[in-house]
């Protein structure tokens, strides 16, 4: 689970600007994504910031369990149940098409669909680190504020209202 230089590519700038392609929405339109943005080979090295870590979900479209998976990764980008209420300390939420990005997948040796990954930001030459927790948001949102700050967040702060 590698990628053979972090640091990607350089982005494809054209002319209109180039960072308008970092907030492309990954599955169809903004309503349908979520905050999830879509990520690709050209544009990984652009999203490497160090100010803010990358929560990745690598899937094909083919894929049953990546569909279904799909809704709670998109929830979870929204802060899960708690909604805006969460400070998910400046985590992107992104995911990678291994159909159209072969490339990408390959270099961080994507074998599996879905499959979750956690980068911090802080780091440049860092292993990612691969979620193996339940496909669900609750679940991916404590994964991603343990990552953050260092503890667990308390079960209370997902008790319905």
């Amino acid at each position: 689970f590698t990628r053979k230089h972090l640091g990607g590519s350089e982005p494809d700038r054209g002319s209109d600007g180039g960072d308008r392609n970092l907030h492309l929405p990954a599955f169809g339109t903004k309503e349908e994504s979520g905050e999830v943005v879509k990520i690709t080979n050209d544009d990984f090295g652009k999203r490497r910031d160090p100010k803010s870590s990358l929560f990745i979900m690598f899937y094909t479209p083919w894929c049953d369990h990546c569909m279904d998976a799909k809704p709670a990764f998109i929830l979870a980008s929204k802060g899960g149940s708690a909604g805006k209420e969460v400070n998910l300390k400046g985590t992107v939420f992104g995911a990678v098409d291994c159909d159209a990005e072969e490339e990408l997948c390959q270099d961080f040796s994507i074998k599996k669909y879905p499959t979750f990954a956690y980068m911090p930001g802080n780091v440049k030459d860092v292993v990612p680190d691969e979620y193996t927790g339940e496909r669900d948001a609750e679940e991916m949102v404590d994964y991603i504020l343990t990552k953050s700050m260092g503890t667990s967040v308390p079960d209370e702060f997902f008790e319905e209202v």
